[in-house]
């Protein structure tokens, strides 16, 4: 199956934000974020099932899924979707939609909120 990664306008700016306030720990957080893009490159669907990775509960009308960038401090995660749109045709998209710092886990609440706005406005 080939895969397609997308990245919504916003995460980008997130993200450069997010590697501006942690930039003490820039080189880990980027090499980290590469490998494990690289890994839903390569895997798909089939990458939820490993650490770094996960089903978020309780995440509303879209399926969403975290992407444990790191797990001290910084503890960044990074929401994403994948869409089966293009299945059929052996396509599977994954969609960066939101990058936040977890505290609490308080915290995905809102970043859940932000990533479903950013798949209603992405798709509609």
């Amino acid at each position: 199956m080939q895969r397609k990664l997308i990245v919504v306008p916003q995460f980008k700016k997130e993200w450069s934000q997010m590697i501006q306030r942690y930039r003490q720990y820039r080189k880990k957080l980027e090499k980290r974020f590469l490998h494990l893009t690289e890994v839903l490159r390569q895997q798909g669907s089939s990458a939820i099932n490993s650490p770094n990775f996960g089903d978020i509960e309780g995440s509303g009308q879209h399926k969403l899924y975290k992407m444990v960038i790191s797990t001290k401090k910084p503890n960044i995660r990074v929401i994403f979707t994948i869409l089966d749109t293009h299945k059929q045709e052996g396509i599977e998209t994954i969609v960066l939609l939101t990058v936040f710092y977890e505290k609490e886990k308080n915290d995905y609440k809102e970043a859940i909120g932000r990533a479903n706005e950013r798949i209603k406005a992405f798709f509609h």
